[in-house]
């Protein structure tokens, strides 16, 4: 097995999350906090009927938004400092792409969870 494979399959998202710059961290808060939010409002307008809420959709986009940016943030530290440093190998790159990715999936799944909450929700 690859050494990479190994550290991905090895990755908890508390290590991920203890790498990250402050900035990613910070977007990876309000992401924390918007879909914990979302996730409450989505299961209250699923299962009691009520209609579509603006505030769900928003929490979702700003997650989705918040998760892309962060990915880019730190792809974009990343290629920075391994530009520095030639030639680069994948391992070296490897745990950088774990933690973008990390950002990005959460960001998705926030906003899955609030598309989901007003997918069954009558229109206003």
């Amino acid at each position: 097995m690859q050494p990479y494979i190994r550290t991905l399959m090895m990755a908890k998202p508390w290590d991920v999350f203890g790498g990250l710059t402050i900035v990613v961290k910070f977007l990876v808060m309000i992401m924390l906090v918007a879909g914990l939010v979302a996730a409450i409002t989505a299961f209250i307008r699923r299962f009691n009927g009520g209609p579509r809420s603006g505030l769900l959709s928003a929490m979702g986009i700003t997650a989705l938004v918040c998760g892309v940016l962060g990915a880019a943030y730190n792809g974009l530290n990343s290629y920075i400092a391994y530009q520095m440093v030639k030639p680069v190998r994948f391992i070296v790159v490897f745990p950088s792409v774990i933690e973008a990715t990390y950002v990005l999936m959460l960001g998705l799944i926030i906003w899955a969870i609030s598309m989901w909450g007003n997918a069954g929700a009558r229109r206003a």
